[in-house]
C-alpha cells in the first residue's frame, strides 16, 4: 500500500481530494482557458468539447509521467548516479543533523 495515505482512506476520497486541489489550481485554469478557445467548434457544445480535452490532456500528461518515472527510477537504480546521489543526500541530511545537534 503507498504510505502517503493511511488504509482507512477510500478511493473517493482520494479523488476528490485530488479533484478539488487541482480544480483550484488558478495555473490549470489559465492554461485551460488559454489552450482550448482555439480547439473549439462552434457547431458543438463547448463543455462537451471542453470536457473531453480536458481528459485527454490529462490522460496523456498521465501517461508521460508515469513513463518518466519509470525510466528515471531505473536509471537511478541501476547506474552510478544513484549510488552518488544516495551518498550525497546521504551526507546532506548528516550534516544537517549534525548542525542541529551543535546548535545553541
Amino acid at each position: 500500500m503507498n504510505s502517503f495515505h493511511n488504509n482507512n482512506s477510500s478511493v473517493f476520497s482520494l479523488f476528490s481530494q485530488a479533484f478539488l486541489i487541482a480544480i483550484e489550481n488558478p495555473k490549470a485554469i489559465i492554461f485551460f482557458t488559454a489552450l482550448f478557445p482555439q480547439f473549439i467548434s462552434k457547431e458543438g457544445t463547448s463543455l462537451s468539447q471542453y470536457t473531453l480535452m480536458t481528459i485527454t490532456l490529462g490522460f496523456i500528461s498521465m501517461i508521460l509521467y508515469a513513463i518518466a518515472r519509470d525510466k528515471a527510477t531505473n536509471f537511478i537504480k541501476n547506474s552510478f548516479v544513484g549510488r552518488y546521489l544516495n551518498r550525497i543526500t546521504g551526507g546532506i541530511f548528516i550534516s544537517a543533523g549534525c548542525s542541529l545537534a551543535l546548535k545553541n
